[in-house]
């Protein structure tokens, strides 16, 4: 079950494919949605020289910047919420259905997404682009930091997130917390299928059993075809295209970040590859 979706904001705007995608995700259930601005806290002082400055017009000036960010994301906020079925509020009442809420967390970004996220049953951010210099840091702590199943989302999501998942598997121990966590949404789907790579740690009896696993939470699941002439990032794009994938599920960071940076992996190579919605868990 899907109780409360997170949408984690840094200095990017909000994005209008953030909430839709969201929505599809509730469908106005018994589940909240959260929009959250994490910011700095206010500089009260400023260094110049060996002096140090305190000023009431400086004070604004630093402070300018994240109310206007904050006064944005509150607008498109409320504009979408108009347009659909869900009730803007300040405090989420328990089960009540079609519920948003904007909150607004100062300190450390970084460790307050990280507290924030991991009370949350699934993140939802983009793929990160030159547009949004912010989009990478945010789905860097929220997949490697908060424990939680994030979704990002490319420039051109499907109108139907959940209408054939790939989930891609190799027998990892980030593949295994990424299906127990993506249970609820595998569950939504119409077509679930398995993309088992035979030189990655599954072969055909692992991925049968897979199958099986799935079918005692009554998915039904087929195995994909698979290109073992290709290596495993363009294997796996590939299968997509050919199955008309909406959502691949993932493992993700299986390597360090500070290896997947240097070297790349399959987890770079699919969100620089940027074609499909990414559901990816550590």
């Amino acid at each position: 079950m899907i109780g409360r979706i997170l949408i984690p904001l840094f200095d990017d705007p909000l994005d209008y494919r953030l909430l839709d995608a969201a929505a599809r995700f509730t469908d106005c259930r018994s589940a909240s949605l959260q929009v959250a601005y994490f910011r700095p806290e206010p500089i009260e002082e400023s260094v110049y020289g060996s002096e140090v400055v305190t000023s009431g017009l400086m004070m604004e000036a630093l402070e300018e910047g994240p109310q206007v960010v904050k006064r944005n994301i509150a607008i498109r906020l409320k504009d979408w919420t108009s347009q659909h079925r869900y009730e803007y509020v300040n405090v989420h009442t328990g089960m009540a259905s079609c519920q948003i809420s904007f909150i607004e967390r100062t300190g450390n970004p970084v460790t307050e997404l990280r507290k924030t996220g991991r009370l949350n049953d699934l993140i939802i951010c983009l793929l990160p682009d030159n547009e949004r210099p912010t989009s990478e840091q945010v789905l860097t702590v929220a997949v490697a930091e908060t424990g939680r199943p994030v979704l990002t989302l490319p420039k051109a999501p499907p109108s139907d997130l959940t209408k054939h998942i790939l989930l891609a598997w190799d027998g990892s121990l980030e593949a295994s917390r990424l299906l127990a966590l993506a249970m609820p949404i595998l569950s939504m789907a119409e077509r679930v299928s398995v993309f088992c790579y035979p030189e990655k740690d599954c072969d055909t009896g692992e991925l049968h059993q897979l199958i099986e696993y799935l079918r005692c939470h009554g998915i039904s699941a087929a195995p994909s075809h698979v290109r073992q002439a290709k290596p495993l990032g363009e294997s796996l794009v590939e299968a997509a295209l050919f199955n008309d994938a909406t959502l691949i599920a993932m493992g993700a960071y299986s390597h360090s970040r500070i290896r997947q940076q240097l070297f790349g992996g399959l987890t770079r190579h699919m969100i620089e590859d940027g074609k499909f919605p990414l559901l990816l868990a550590h």
